[in-house]
């Protein structure tokens, strides 16, 4: 079960509470209409307006645009006062307003979240009171007080934990990204100092024994000369081995798709479909790019997208060169501004001759194209 499957459990929790609240207070009344100050068909239809705004701004928050959201929180907030006021005599609805400030803790700052806080313990002291004693009331007030400021503080800590896993995802997928690059590099050092030692000094000394042989050709007896064409043509073959071997070793011989899924691999936070369908890439310089690239979009998904998933695929583009197209299902943005990693990684594929696309509209995606040497 996926961490944001958890929140969907999560947020339908006071839904399904504030139903079975309802259905409490909706008993009784039937067989005595005196516990409401309203008629049962005026309360149950405030309750139905606080229990769909409620439903919007919890389990559908991040399906609807923001404007929606807000408008239902202060209908939620207003209505759920409405049905507690109108309801003295059923205690049980007093729980509508501890969902309420547990649901400003994740729409409103924390001075909204005191508002609110604030107006409900006053109306859940004169509705107490009215019941009641003064000492009944202040008591009933403080309790519920501290449960809502509780379910507040819960909130807050619960988004700053969230907060904190995605940044600590992000910073592993960027050591894991600085990683790989640097095996690449210390490998390919390596295989070009290989391939500068067999071109020095196997390469030469081959040529030198090429030519000794070509000239001990015109030189030898009809005997061996046999033997000198076959020593000739062997040295020829084994010089041509050399070069093969070095023009390889002076090749990446990276596996990009390893490369890449390795960044992915252990994000957890969200779902990353990765997809690399350009066989063998054998420039350093691009294979540097799509690395820092991918490892961009990701942290910037975990960061700032409110995403469930990533869609990456790298493939072949119609000129033969390299494409990158991310894609997350995030609230995405009409105004894209670009931060410093969007600015770098537009950098990186513009001094390679490339060009980077990028939109918000319906999620985040970014196209990158980037054109490879034959």
């Amino acid at each position: 079960m996926t961490a944001r499957w958890m929140d969907r459990v999560t947020d339908g929790v006071p839904v399904v509470l504030s139903v079975v609240i309802g259905a409490i207070v909706i008993g009784p009344a039937l067989a005595d209409p005196s516990l409401l100050h309203v008629s049962l068909p005026v309360w149950s239809a405030l309750f139905v307006v606080y229990l769909v705004s409620l439903t919007i701004t919890t389990v559908f928050a991040d399906r609807v645009p923001w404007p929606i959201v807000g408008v239902a929180f202060g209908v939620m907030c207003v209505a759920a006062l409405a049905v507690v006021v109108t309801a003295p005599g059923a205690g049980w609805i007093m729980i509508t307003l501890v969902f309420s400030a547990l649901v400003s803790g994740y729409i409103v700052p924390v001075w909204g979240s005191a508002v609110v806080v604030a107006v409900n313990s006053a109306v859940i002291l004169g509705v107490a009171w009215s019941r009641g004693s003064v000492t009944d009331g202040v008591l009933t007030a403080v309790i519920y007080a501290v449960l809502q400021a509780n379910a507040v503080l819960f909130v807050r800590v619960f988004l700053r934990e969230r907060s904190l896993r995605a940044e600590i995802e992000a910073q592993n997928v960027a050591l894991r990204a600085t990683r790989r690059l640097l095996e690449q590099s210390s490998r390919s050092s390596e295989r070009l100092r290989i391939s500068r030692d067999l071109h020095d000094v196997l390469g030469h000394r081959l040529t030198a024994l090429s030519l000794e042989l070509e000239a001990a050709l015109h030189t030898a007896p009809d005997a061996s000369r046999a033997h000198t064409e076959r020593a000739r043509d062997a040295a020829r073959e084994l010089l041509s081995d050399v070069r093969s071997t070095v023009g390889e070793l002076r090749a990446s011989d990276d596996d990009l798709e390893a490369a890449l899924a390795s960044i992915v691999a252990g994000v957890g936070a969200i779902r990353v479909d990765l997809r690399v369908e350009t066989g063998p890439v054998h420039d350093p310089a691009v294979i540097e790019l799509l690395v820092r690239a991918v490892q961009e979009v990701v942290t910037n998904t975990l960061r700032h997208a409110s995403a469930t998933a990533l869609r990456v695929t790298v493939r072949r583009g119609a000129d033969g060169g390299v494409e990158l197209e991310a894609a997350d299902d995030g609230e995405g943005t009409r105004e894209v501004r670009p931060g410093n990693g969007l600015t770098g990684m537009r950098e990186r594929v513009e001094a390679l001759g490339g060009a980077l696309r990028v939109d918000g509209r319906d999620g985040f995606r970014v196209v990158a194209t980037i054109p490879v040497a034959s």
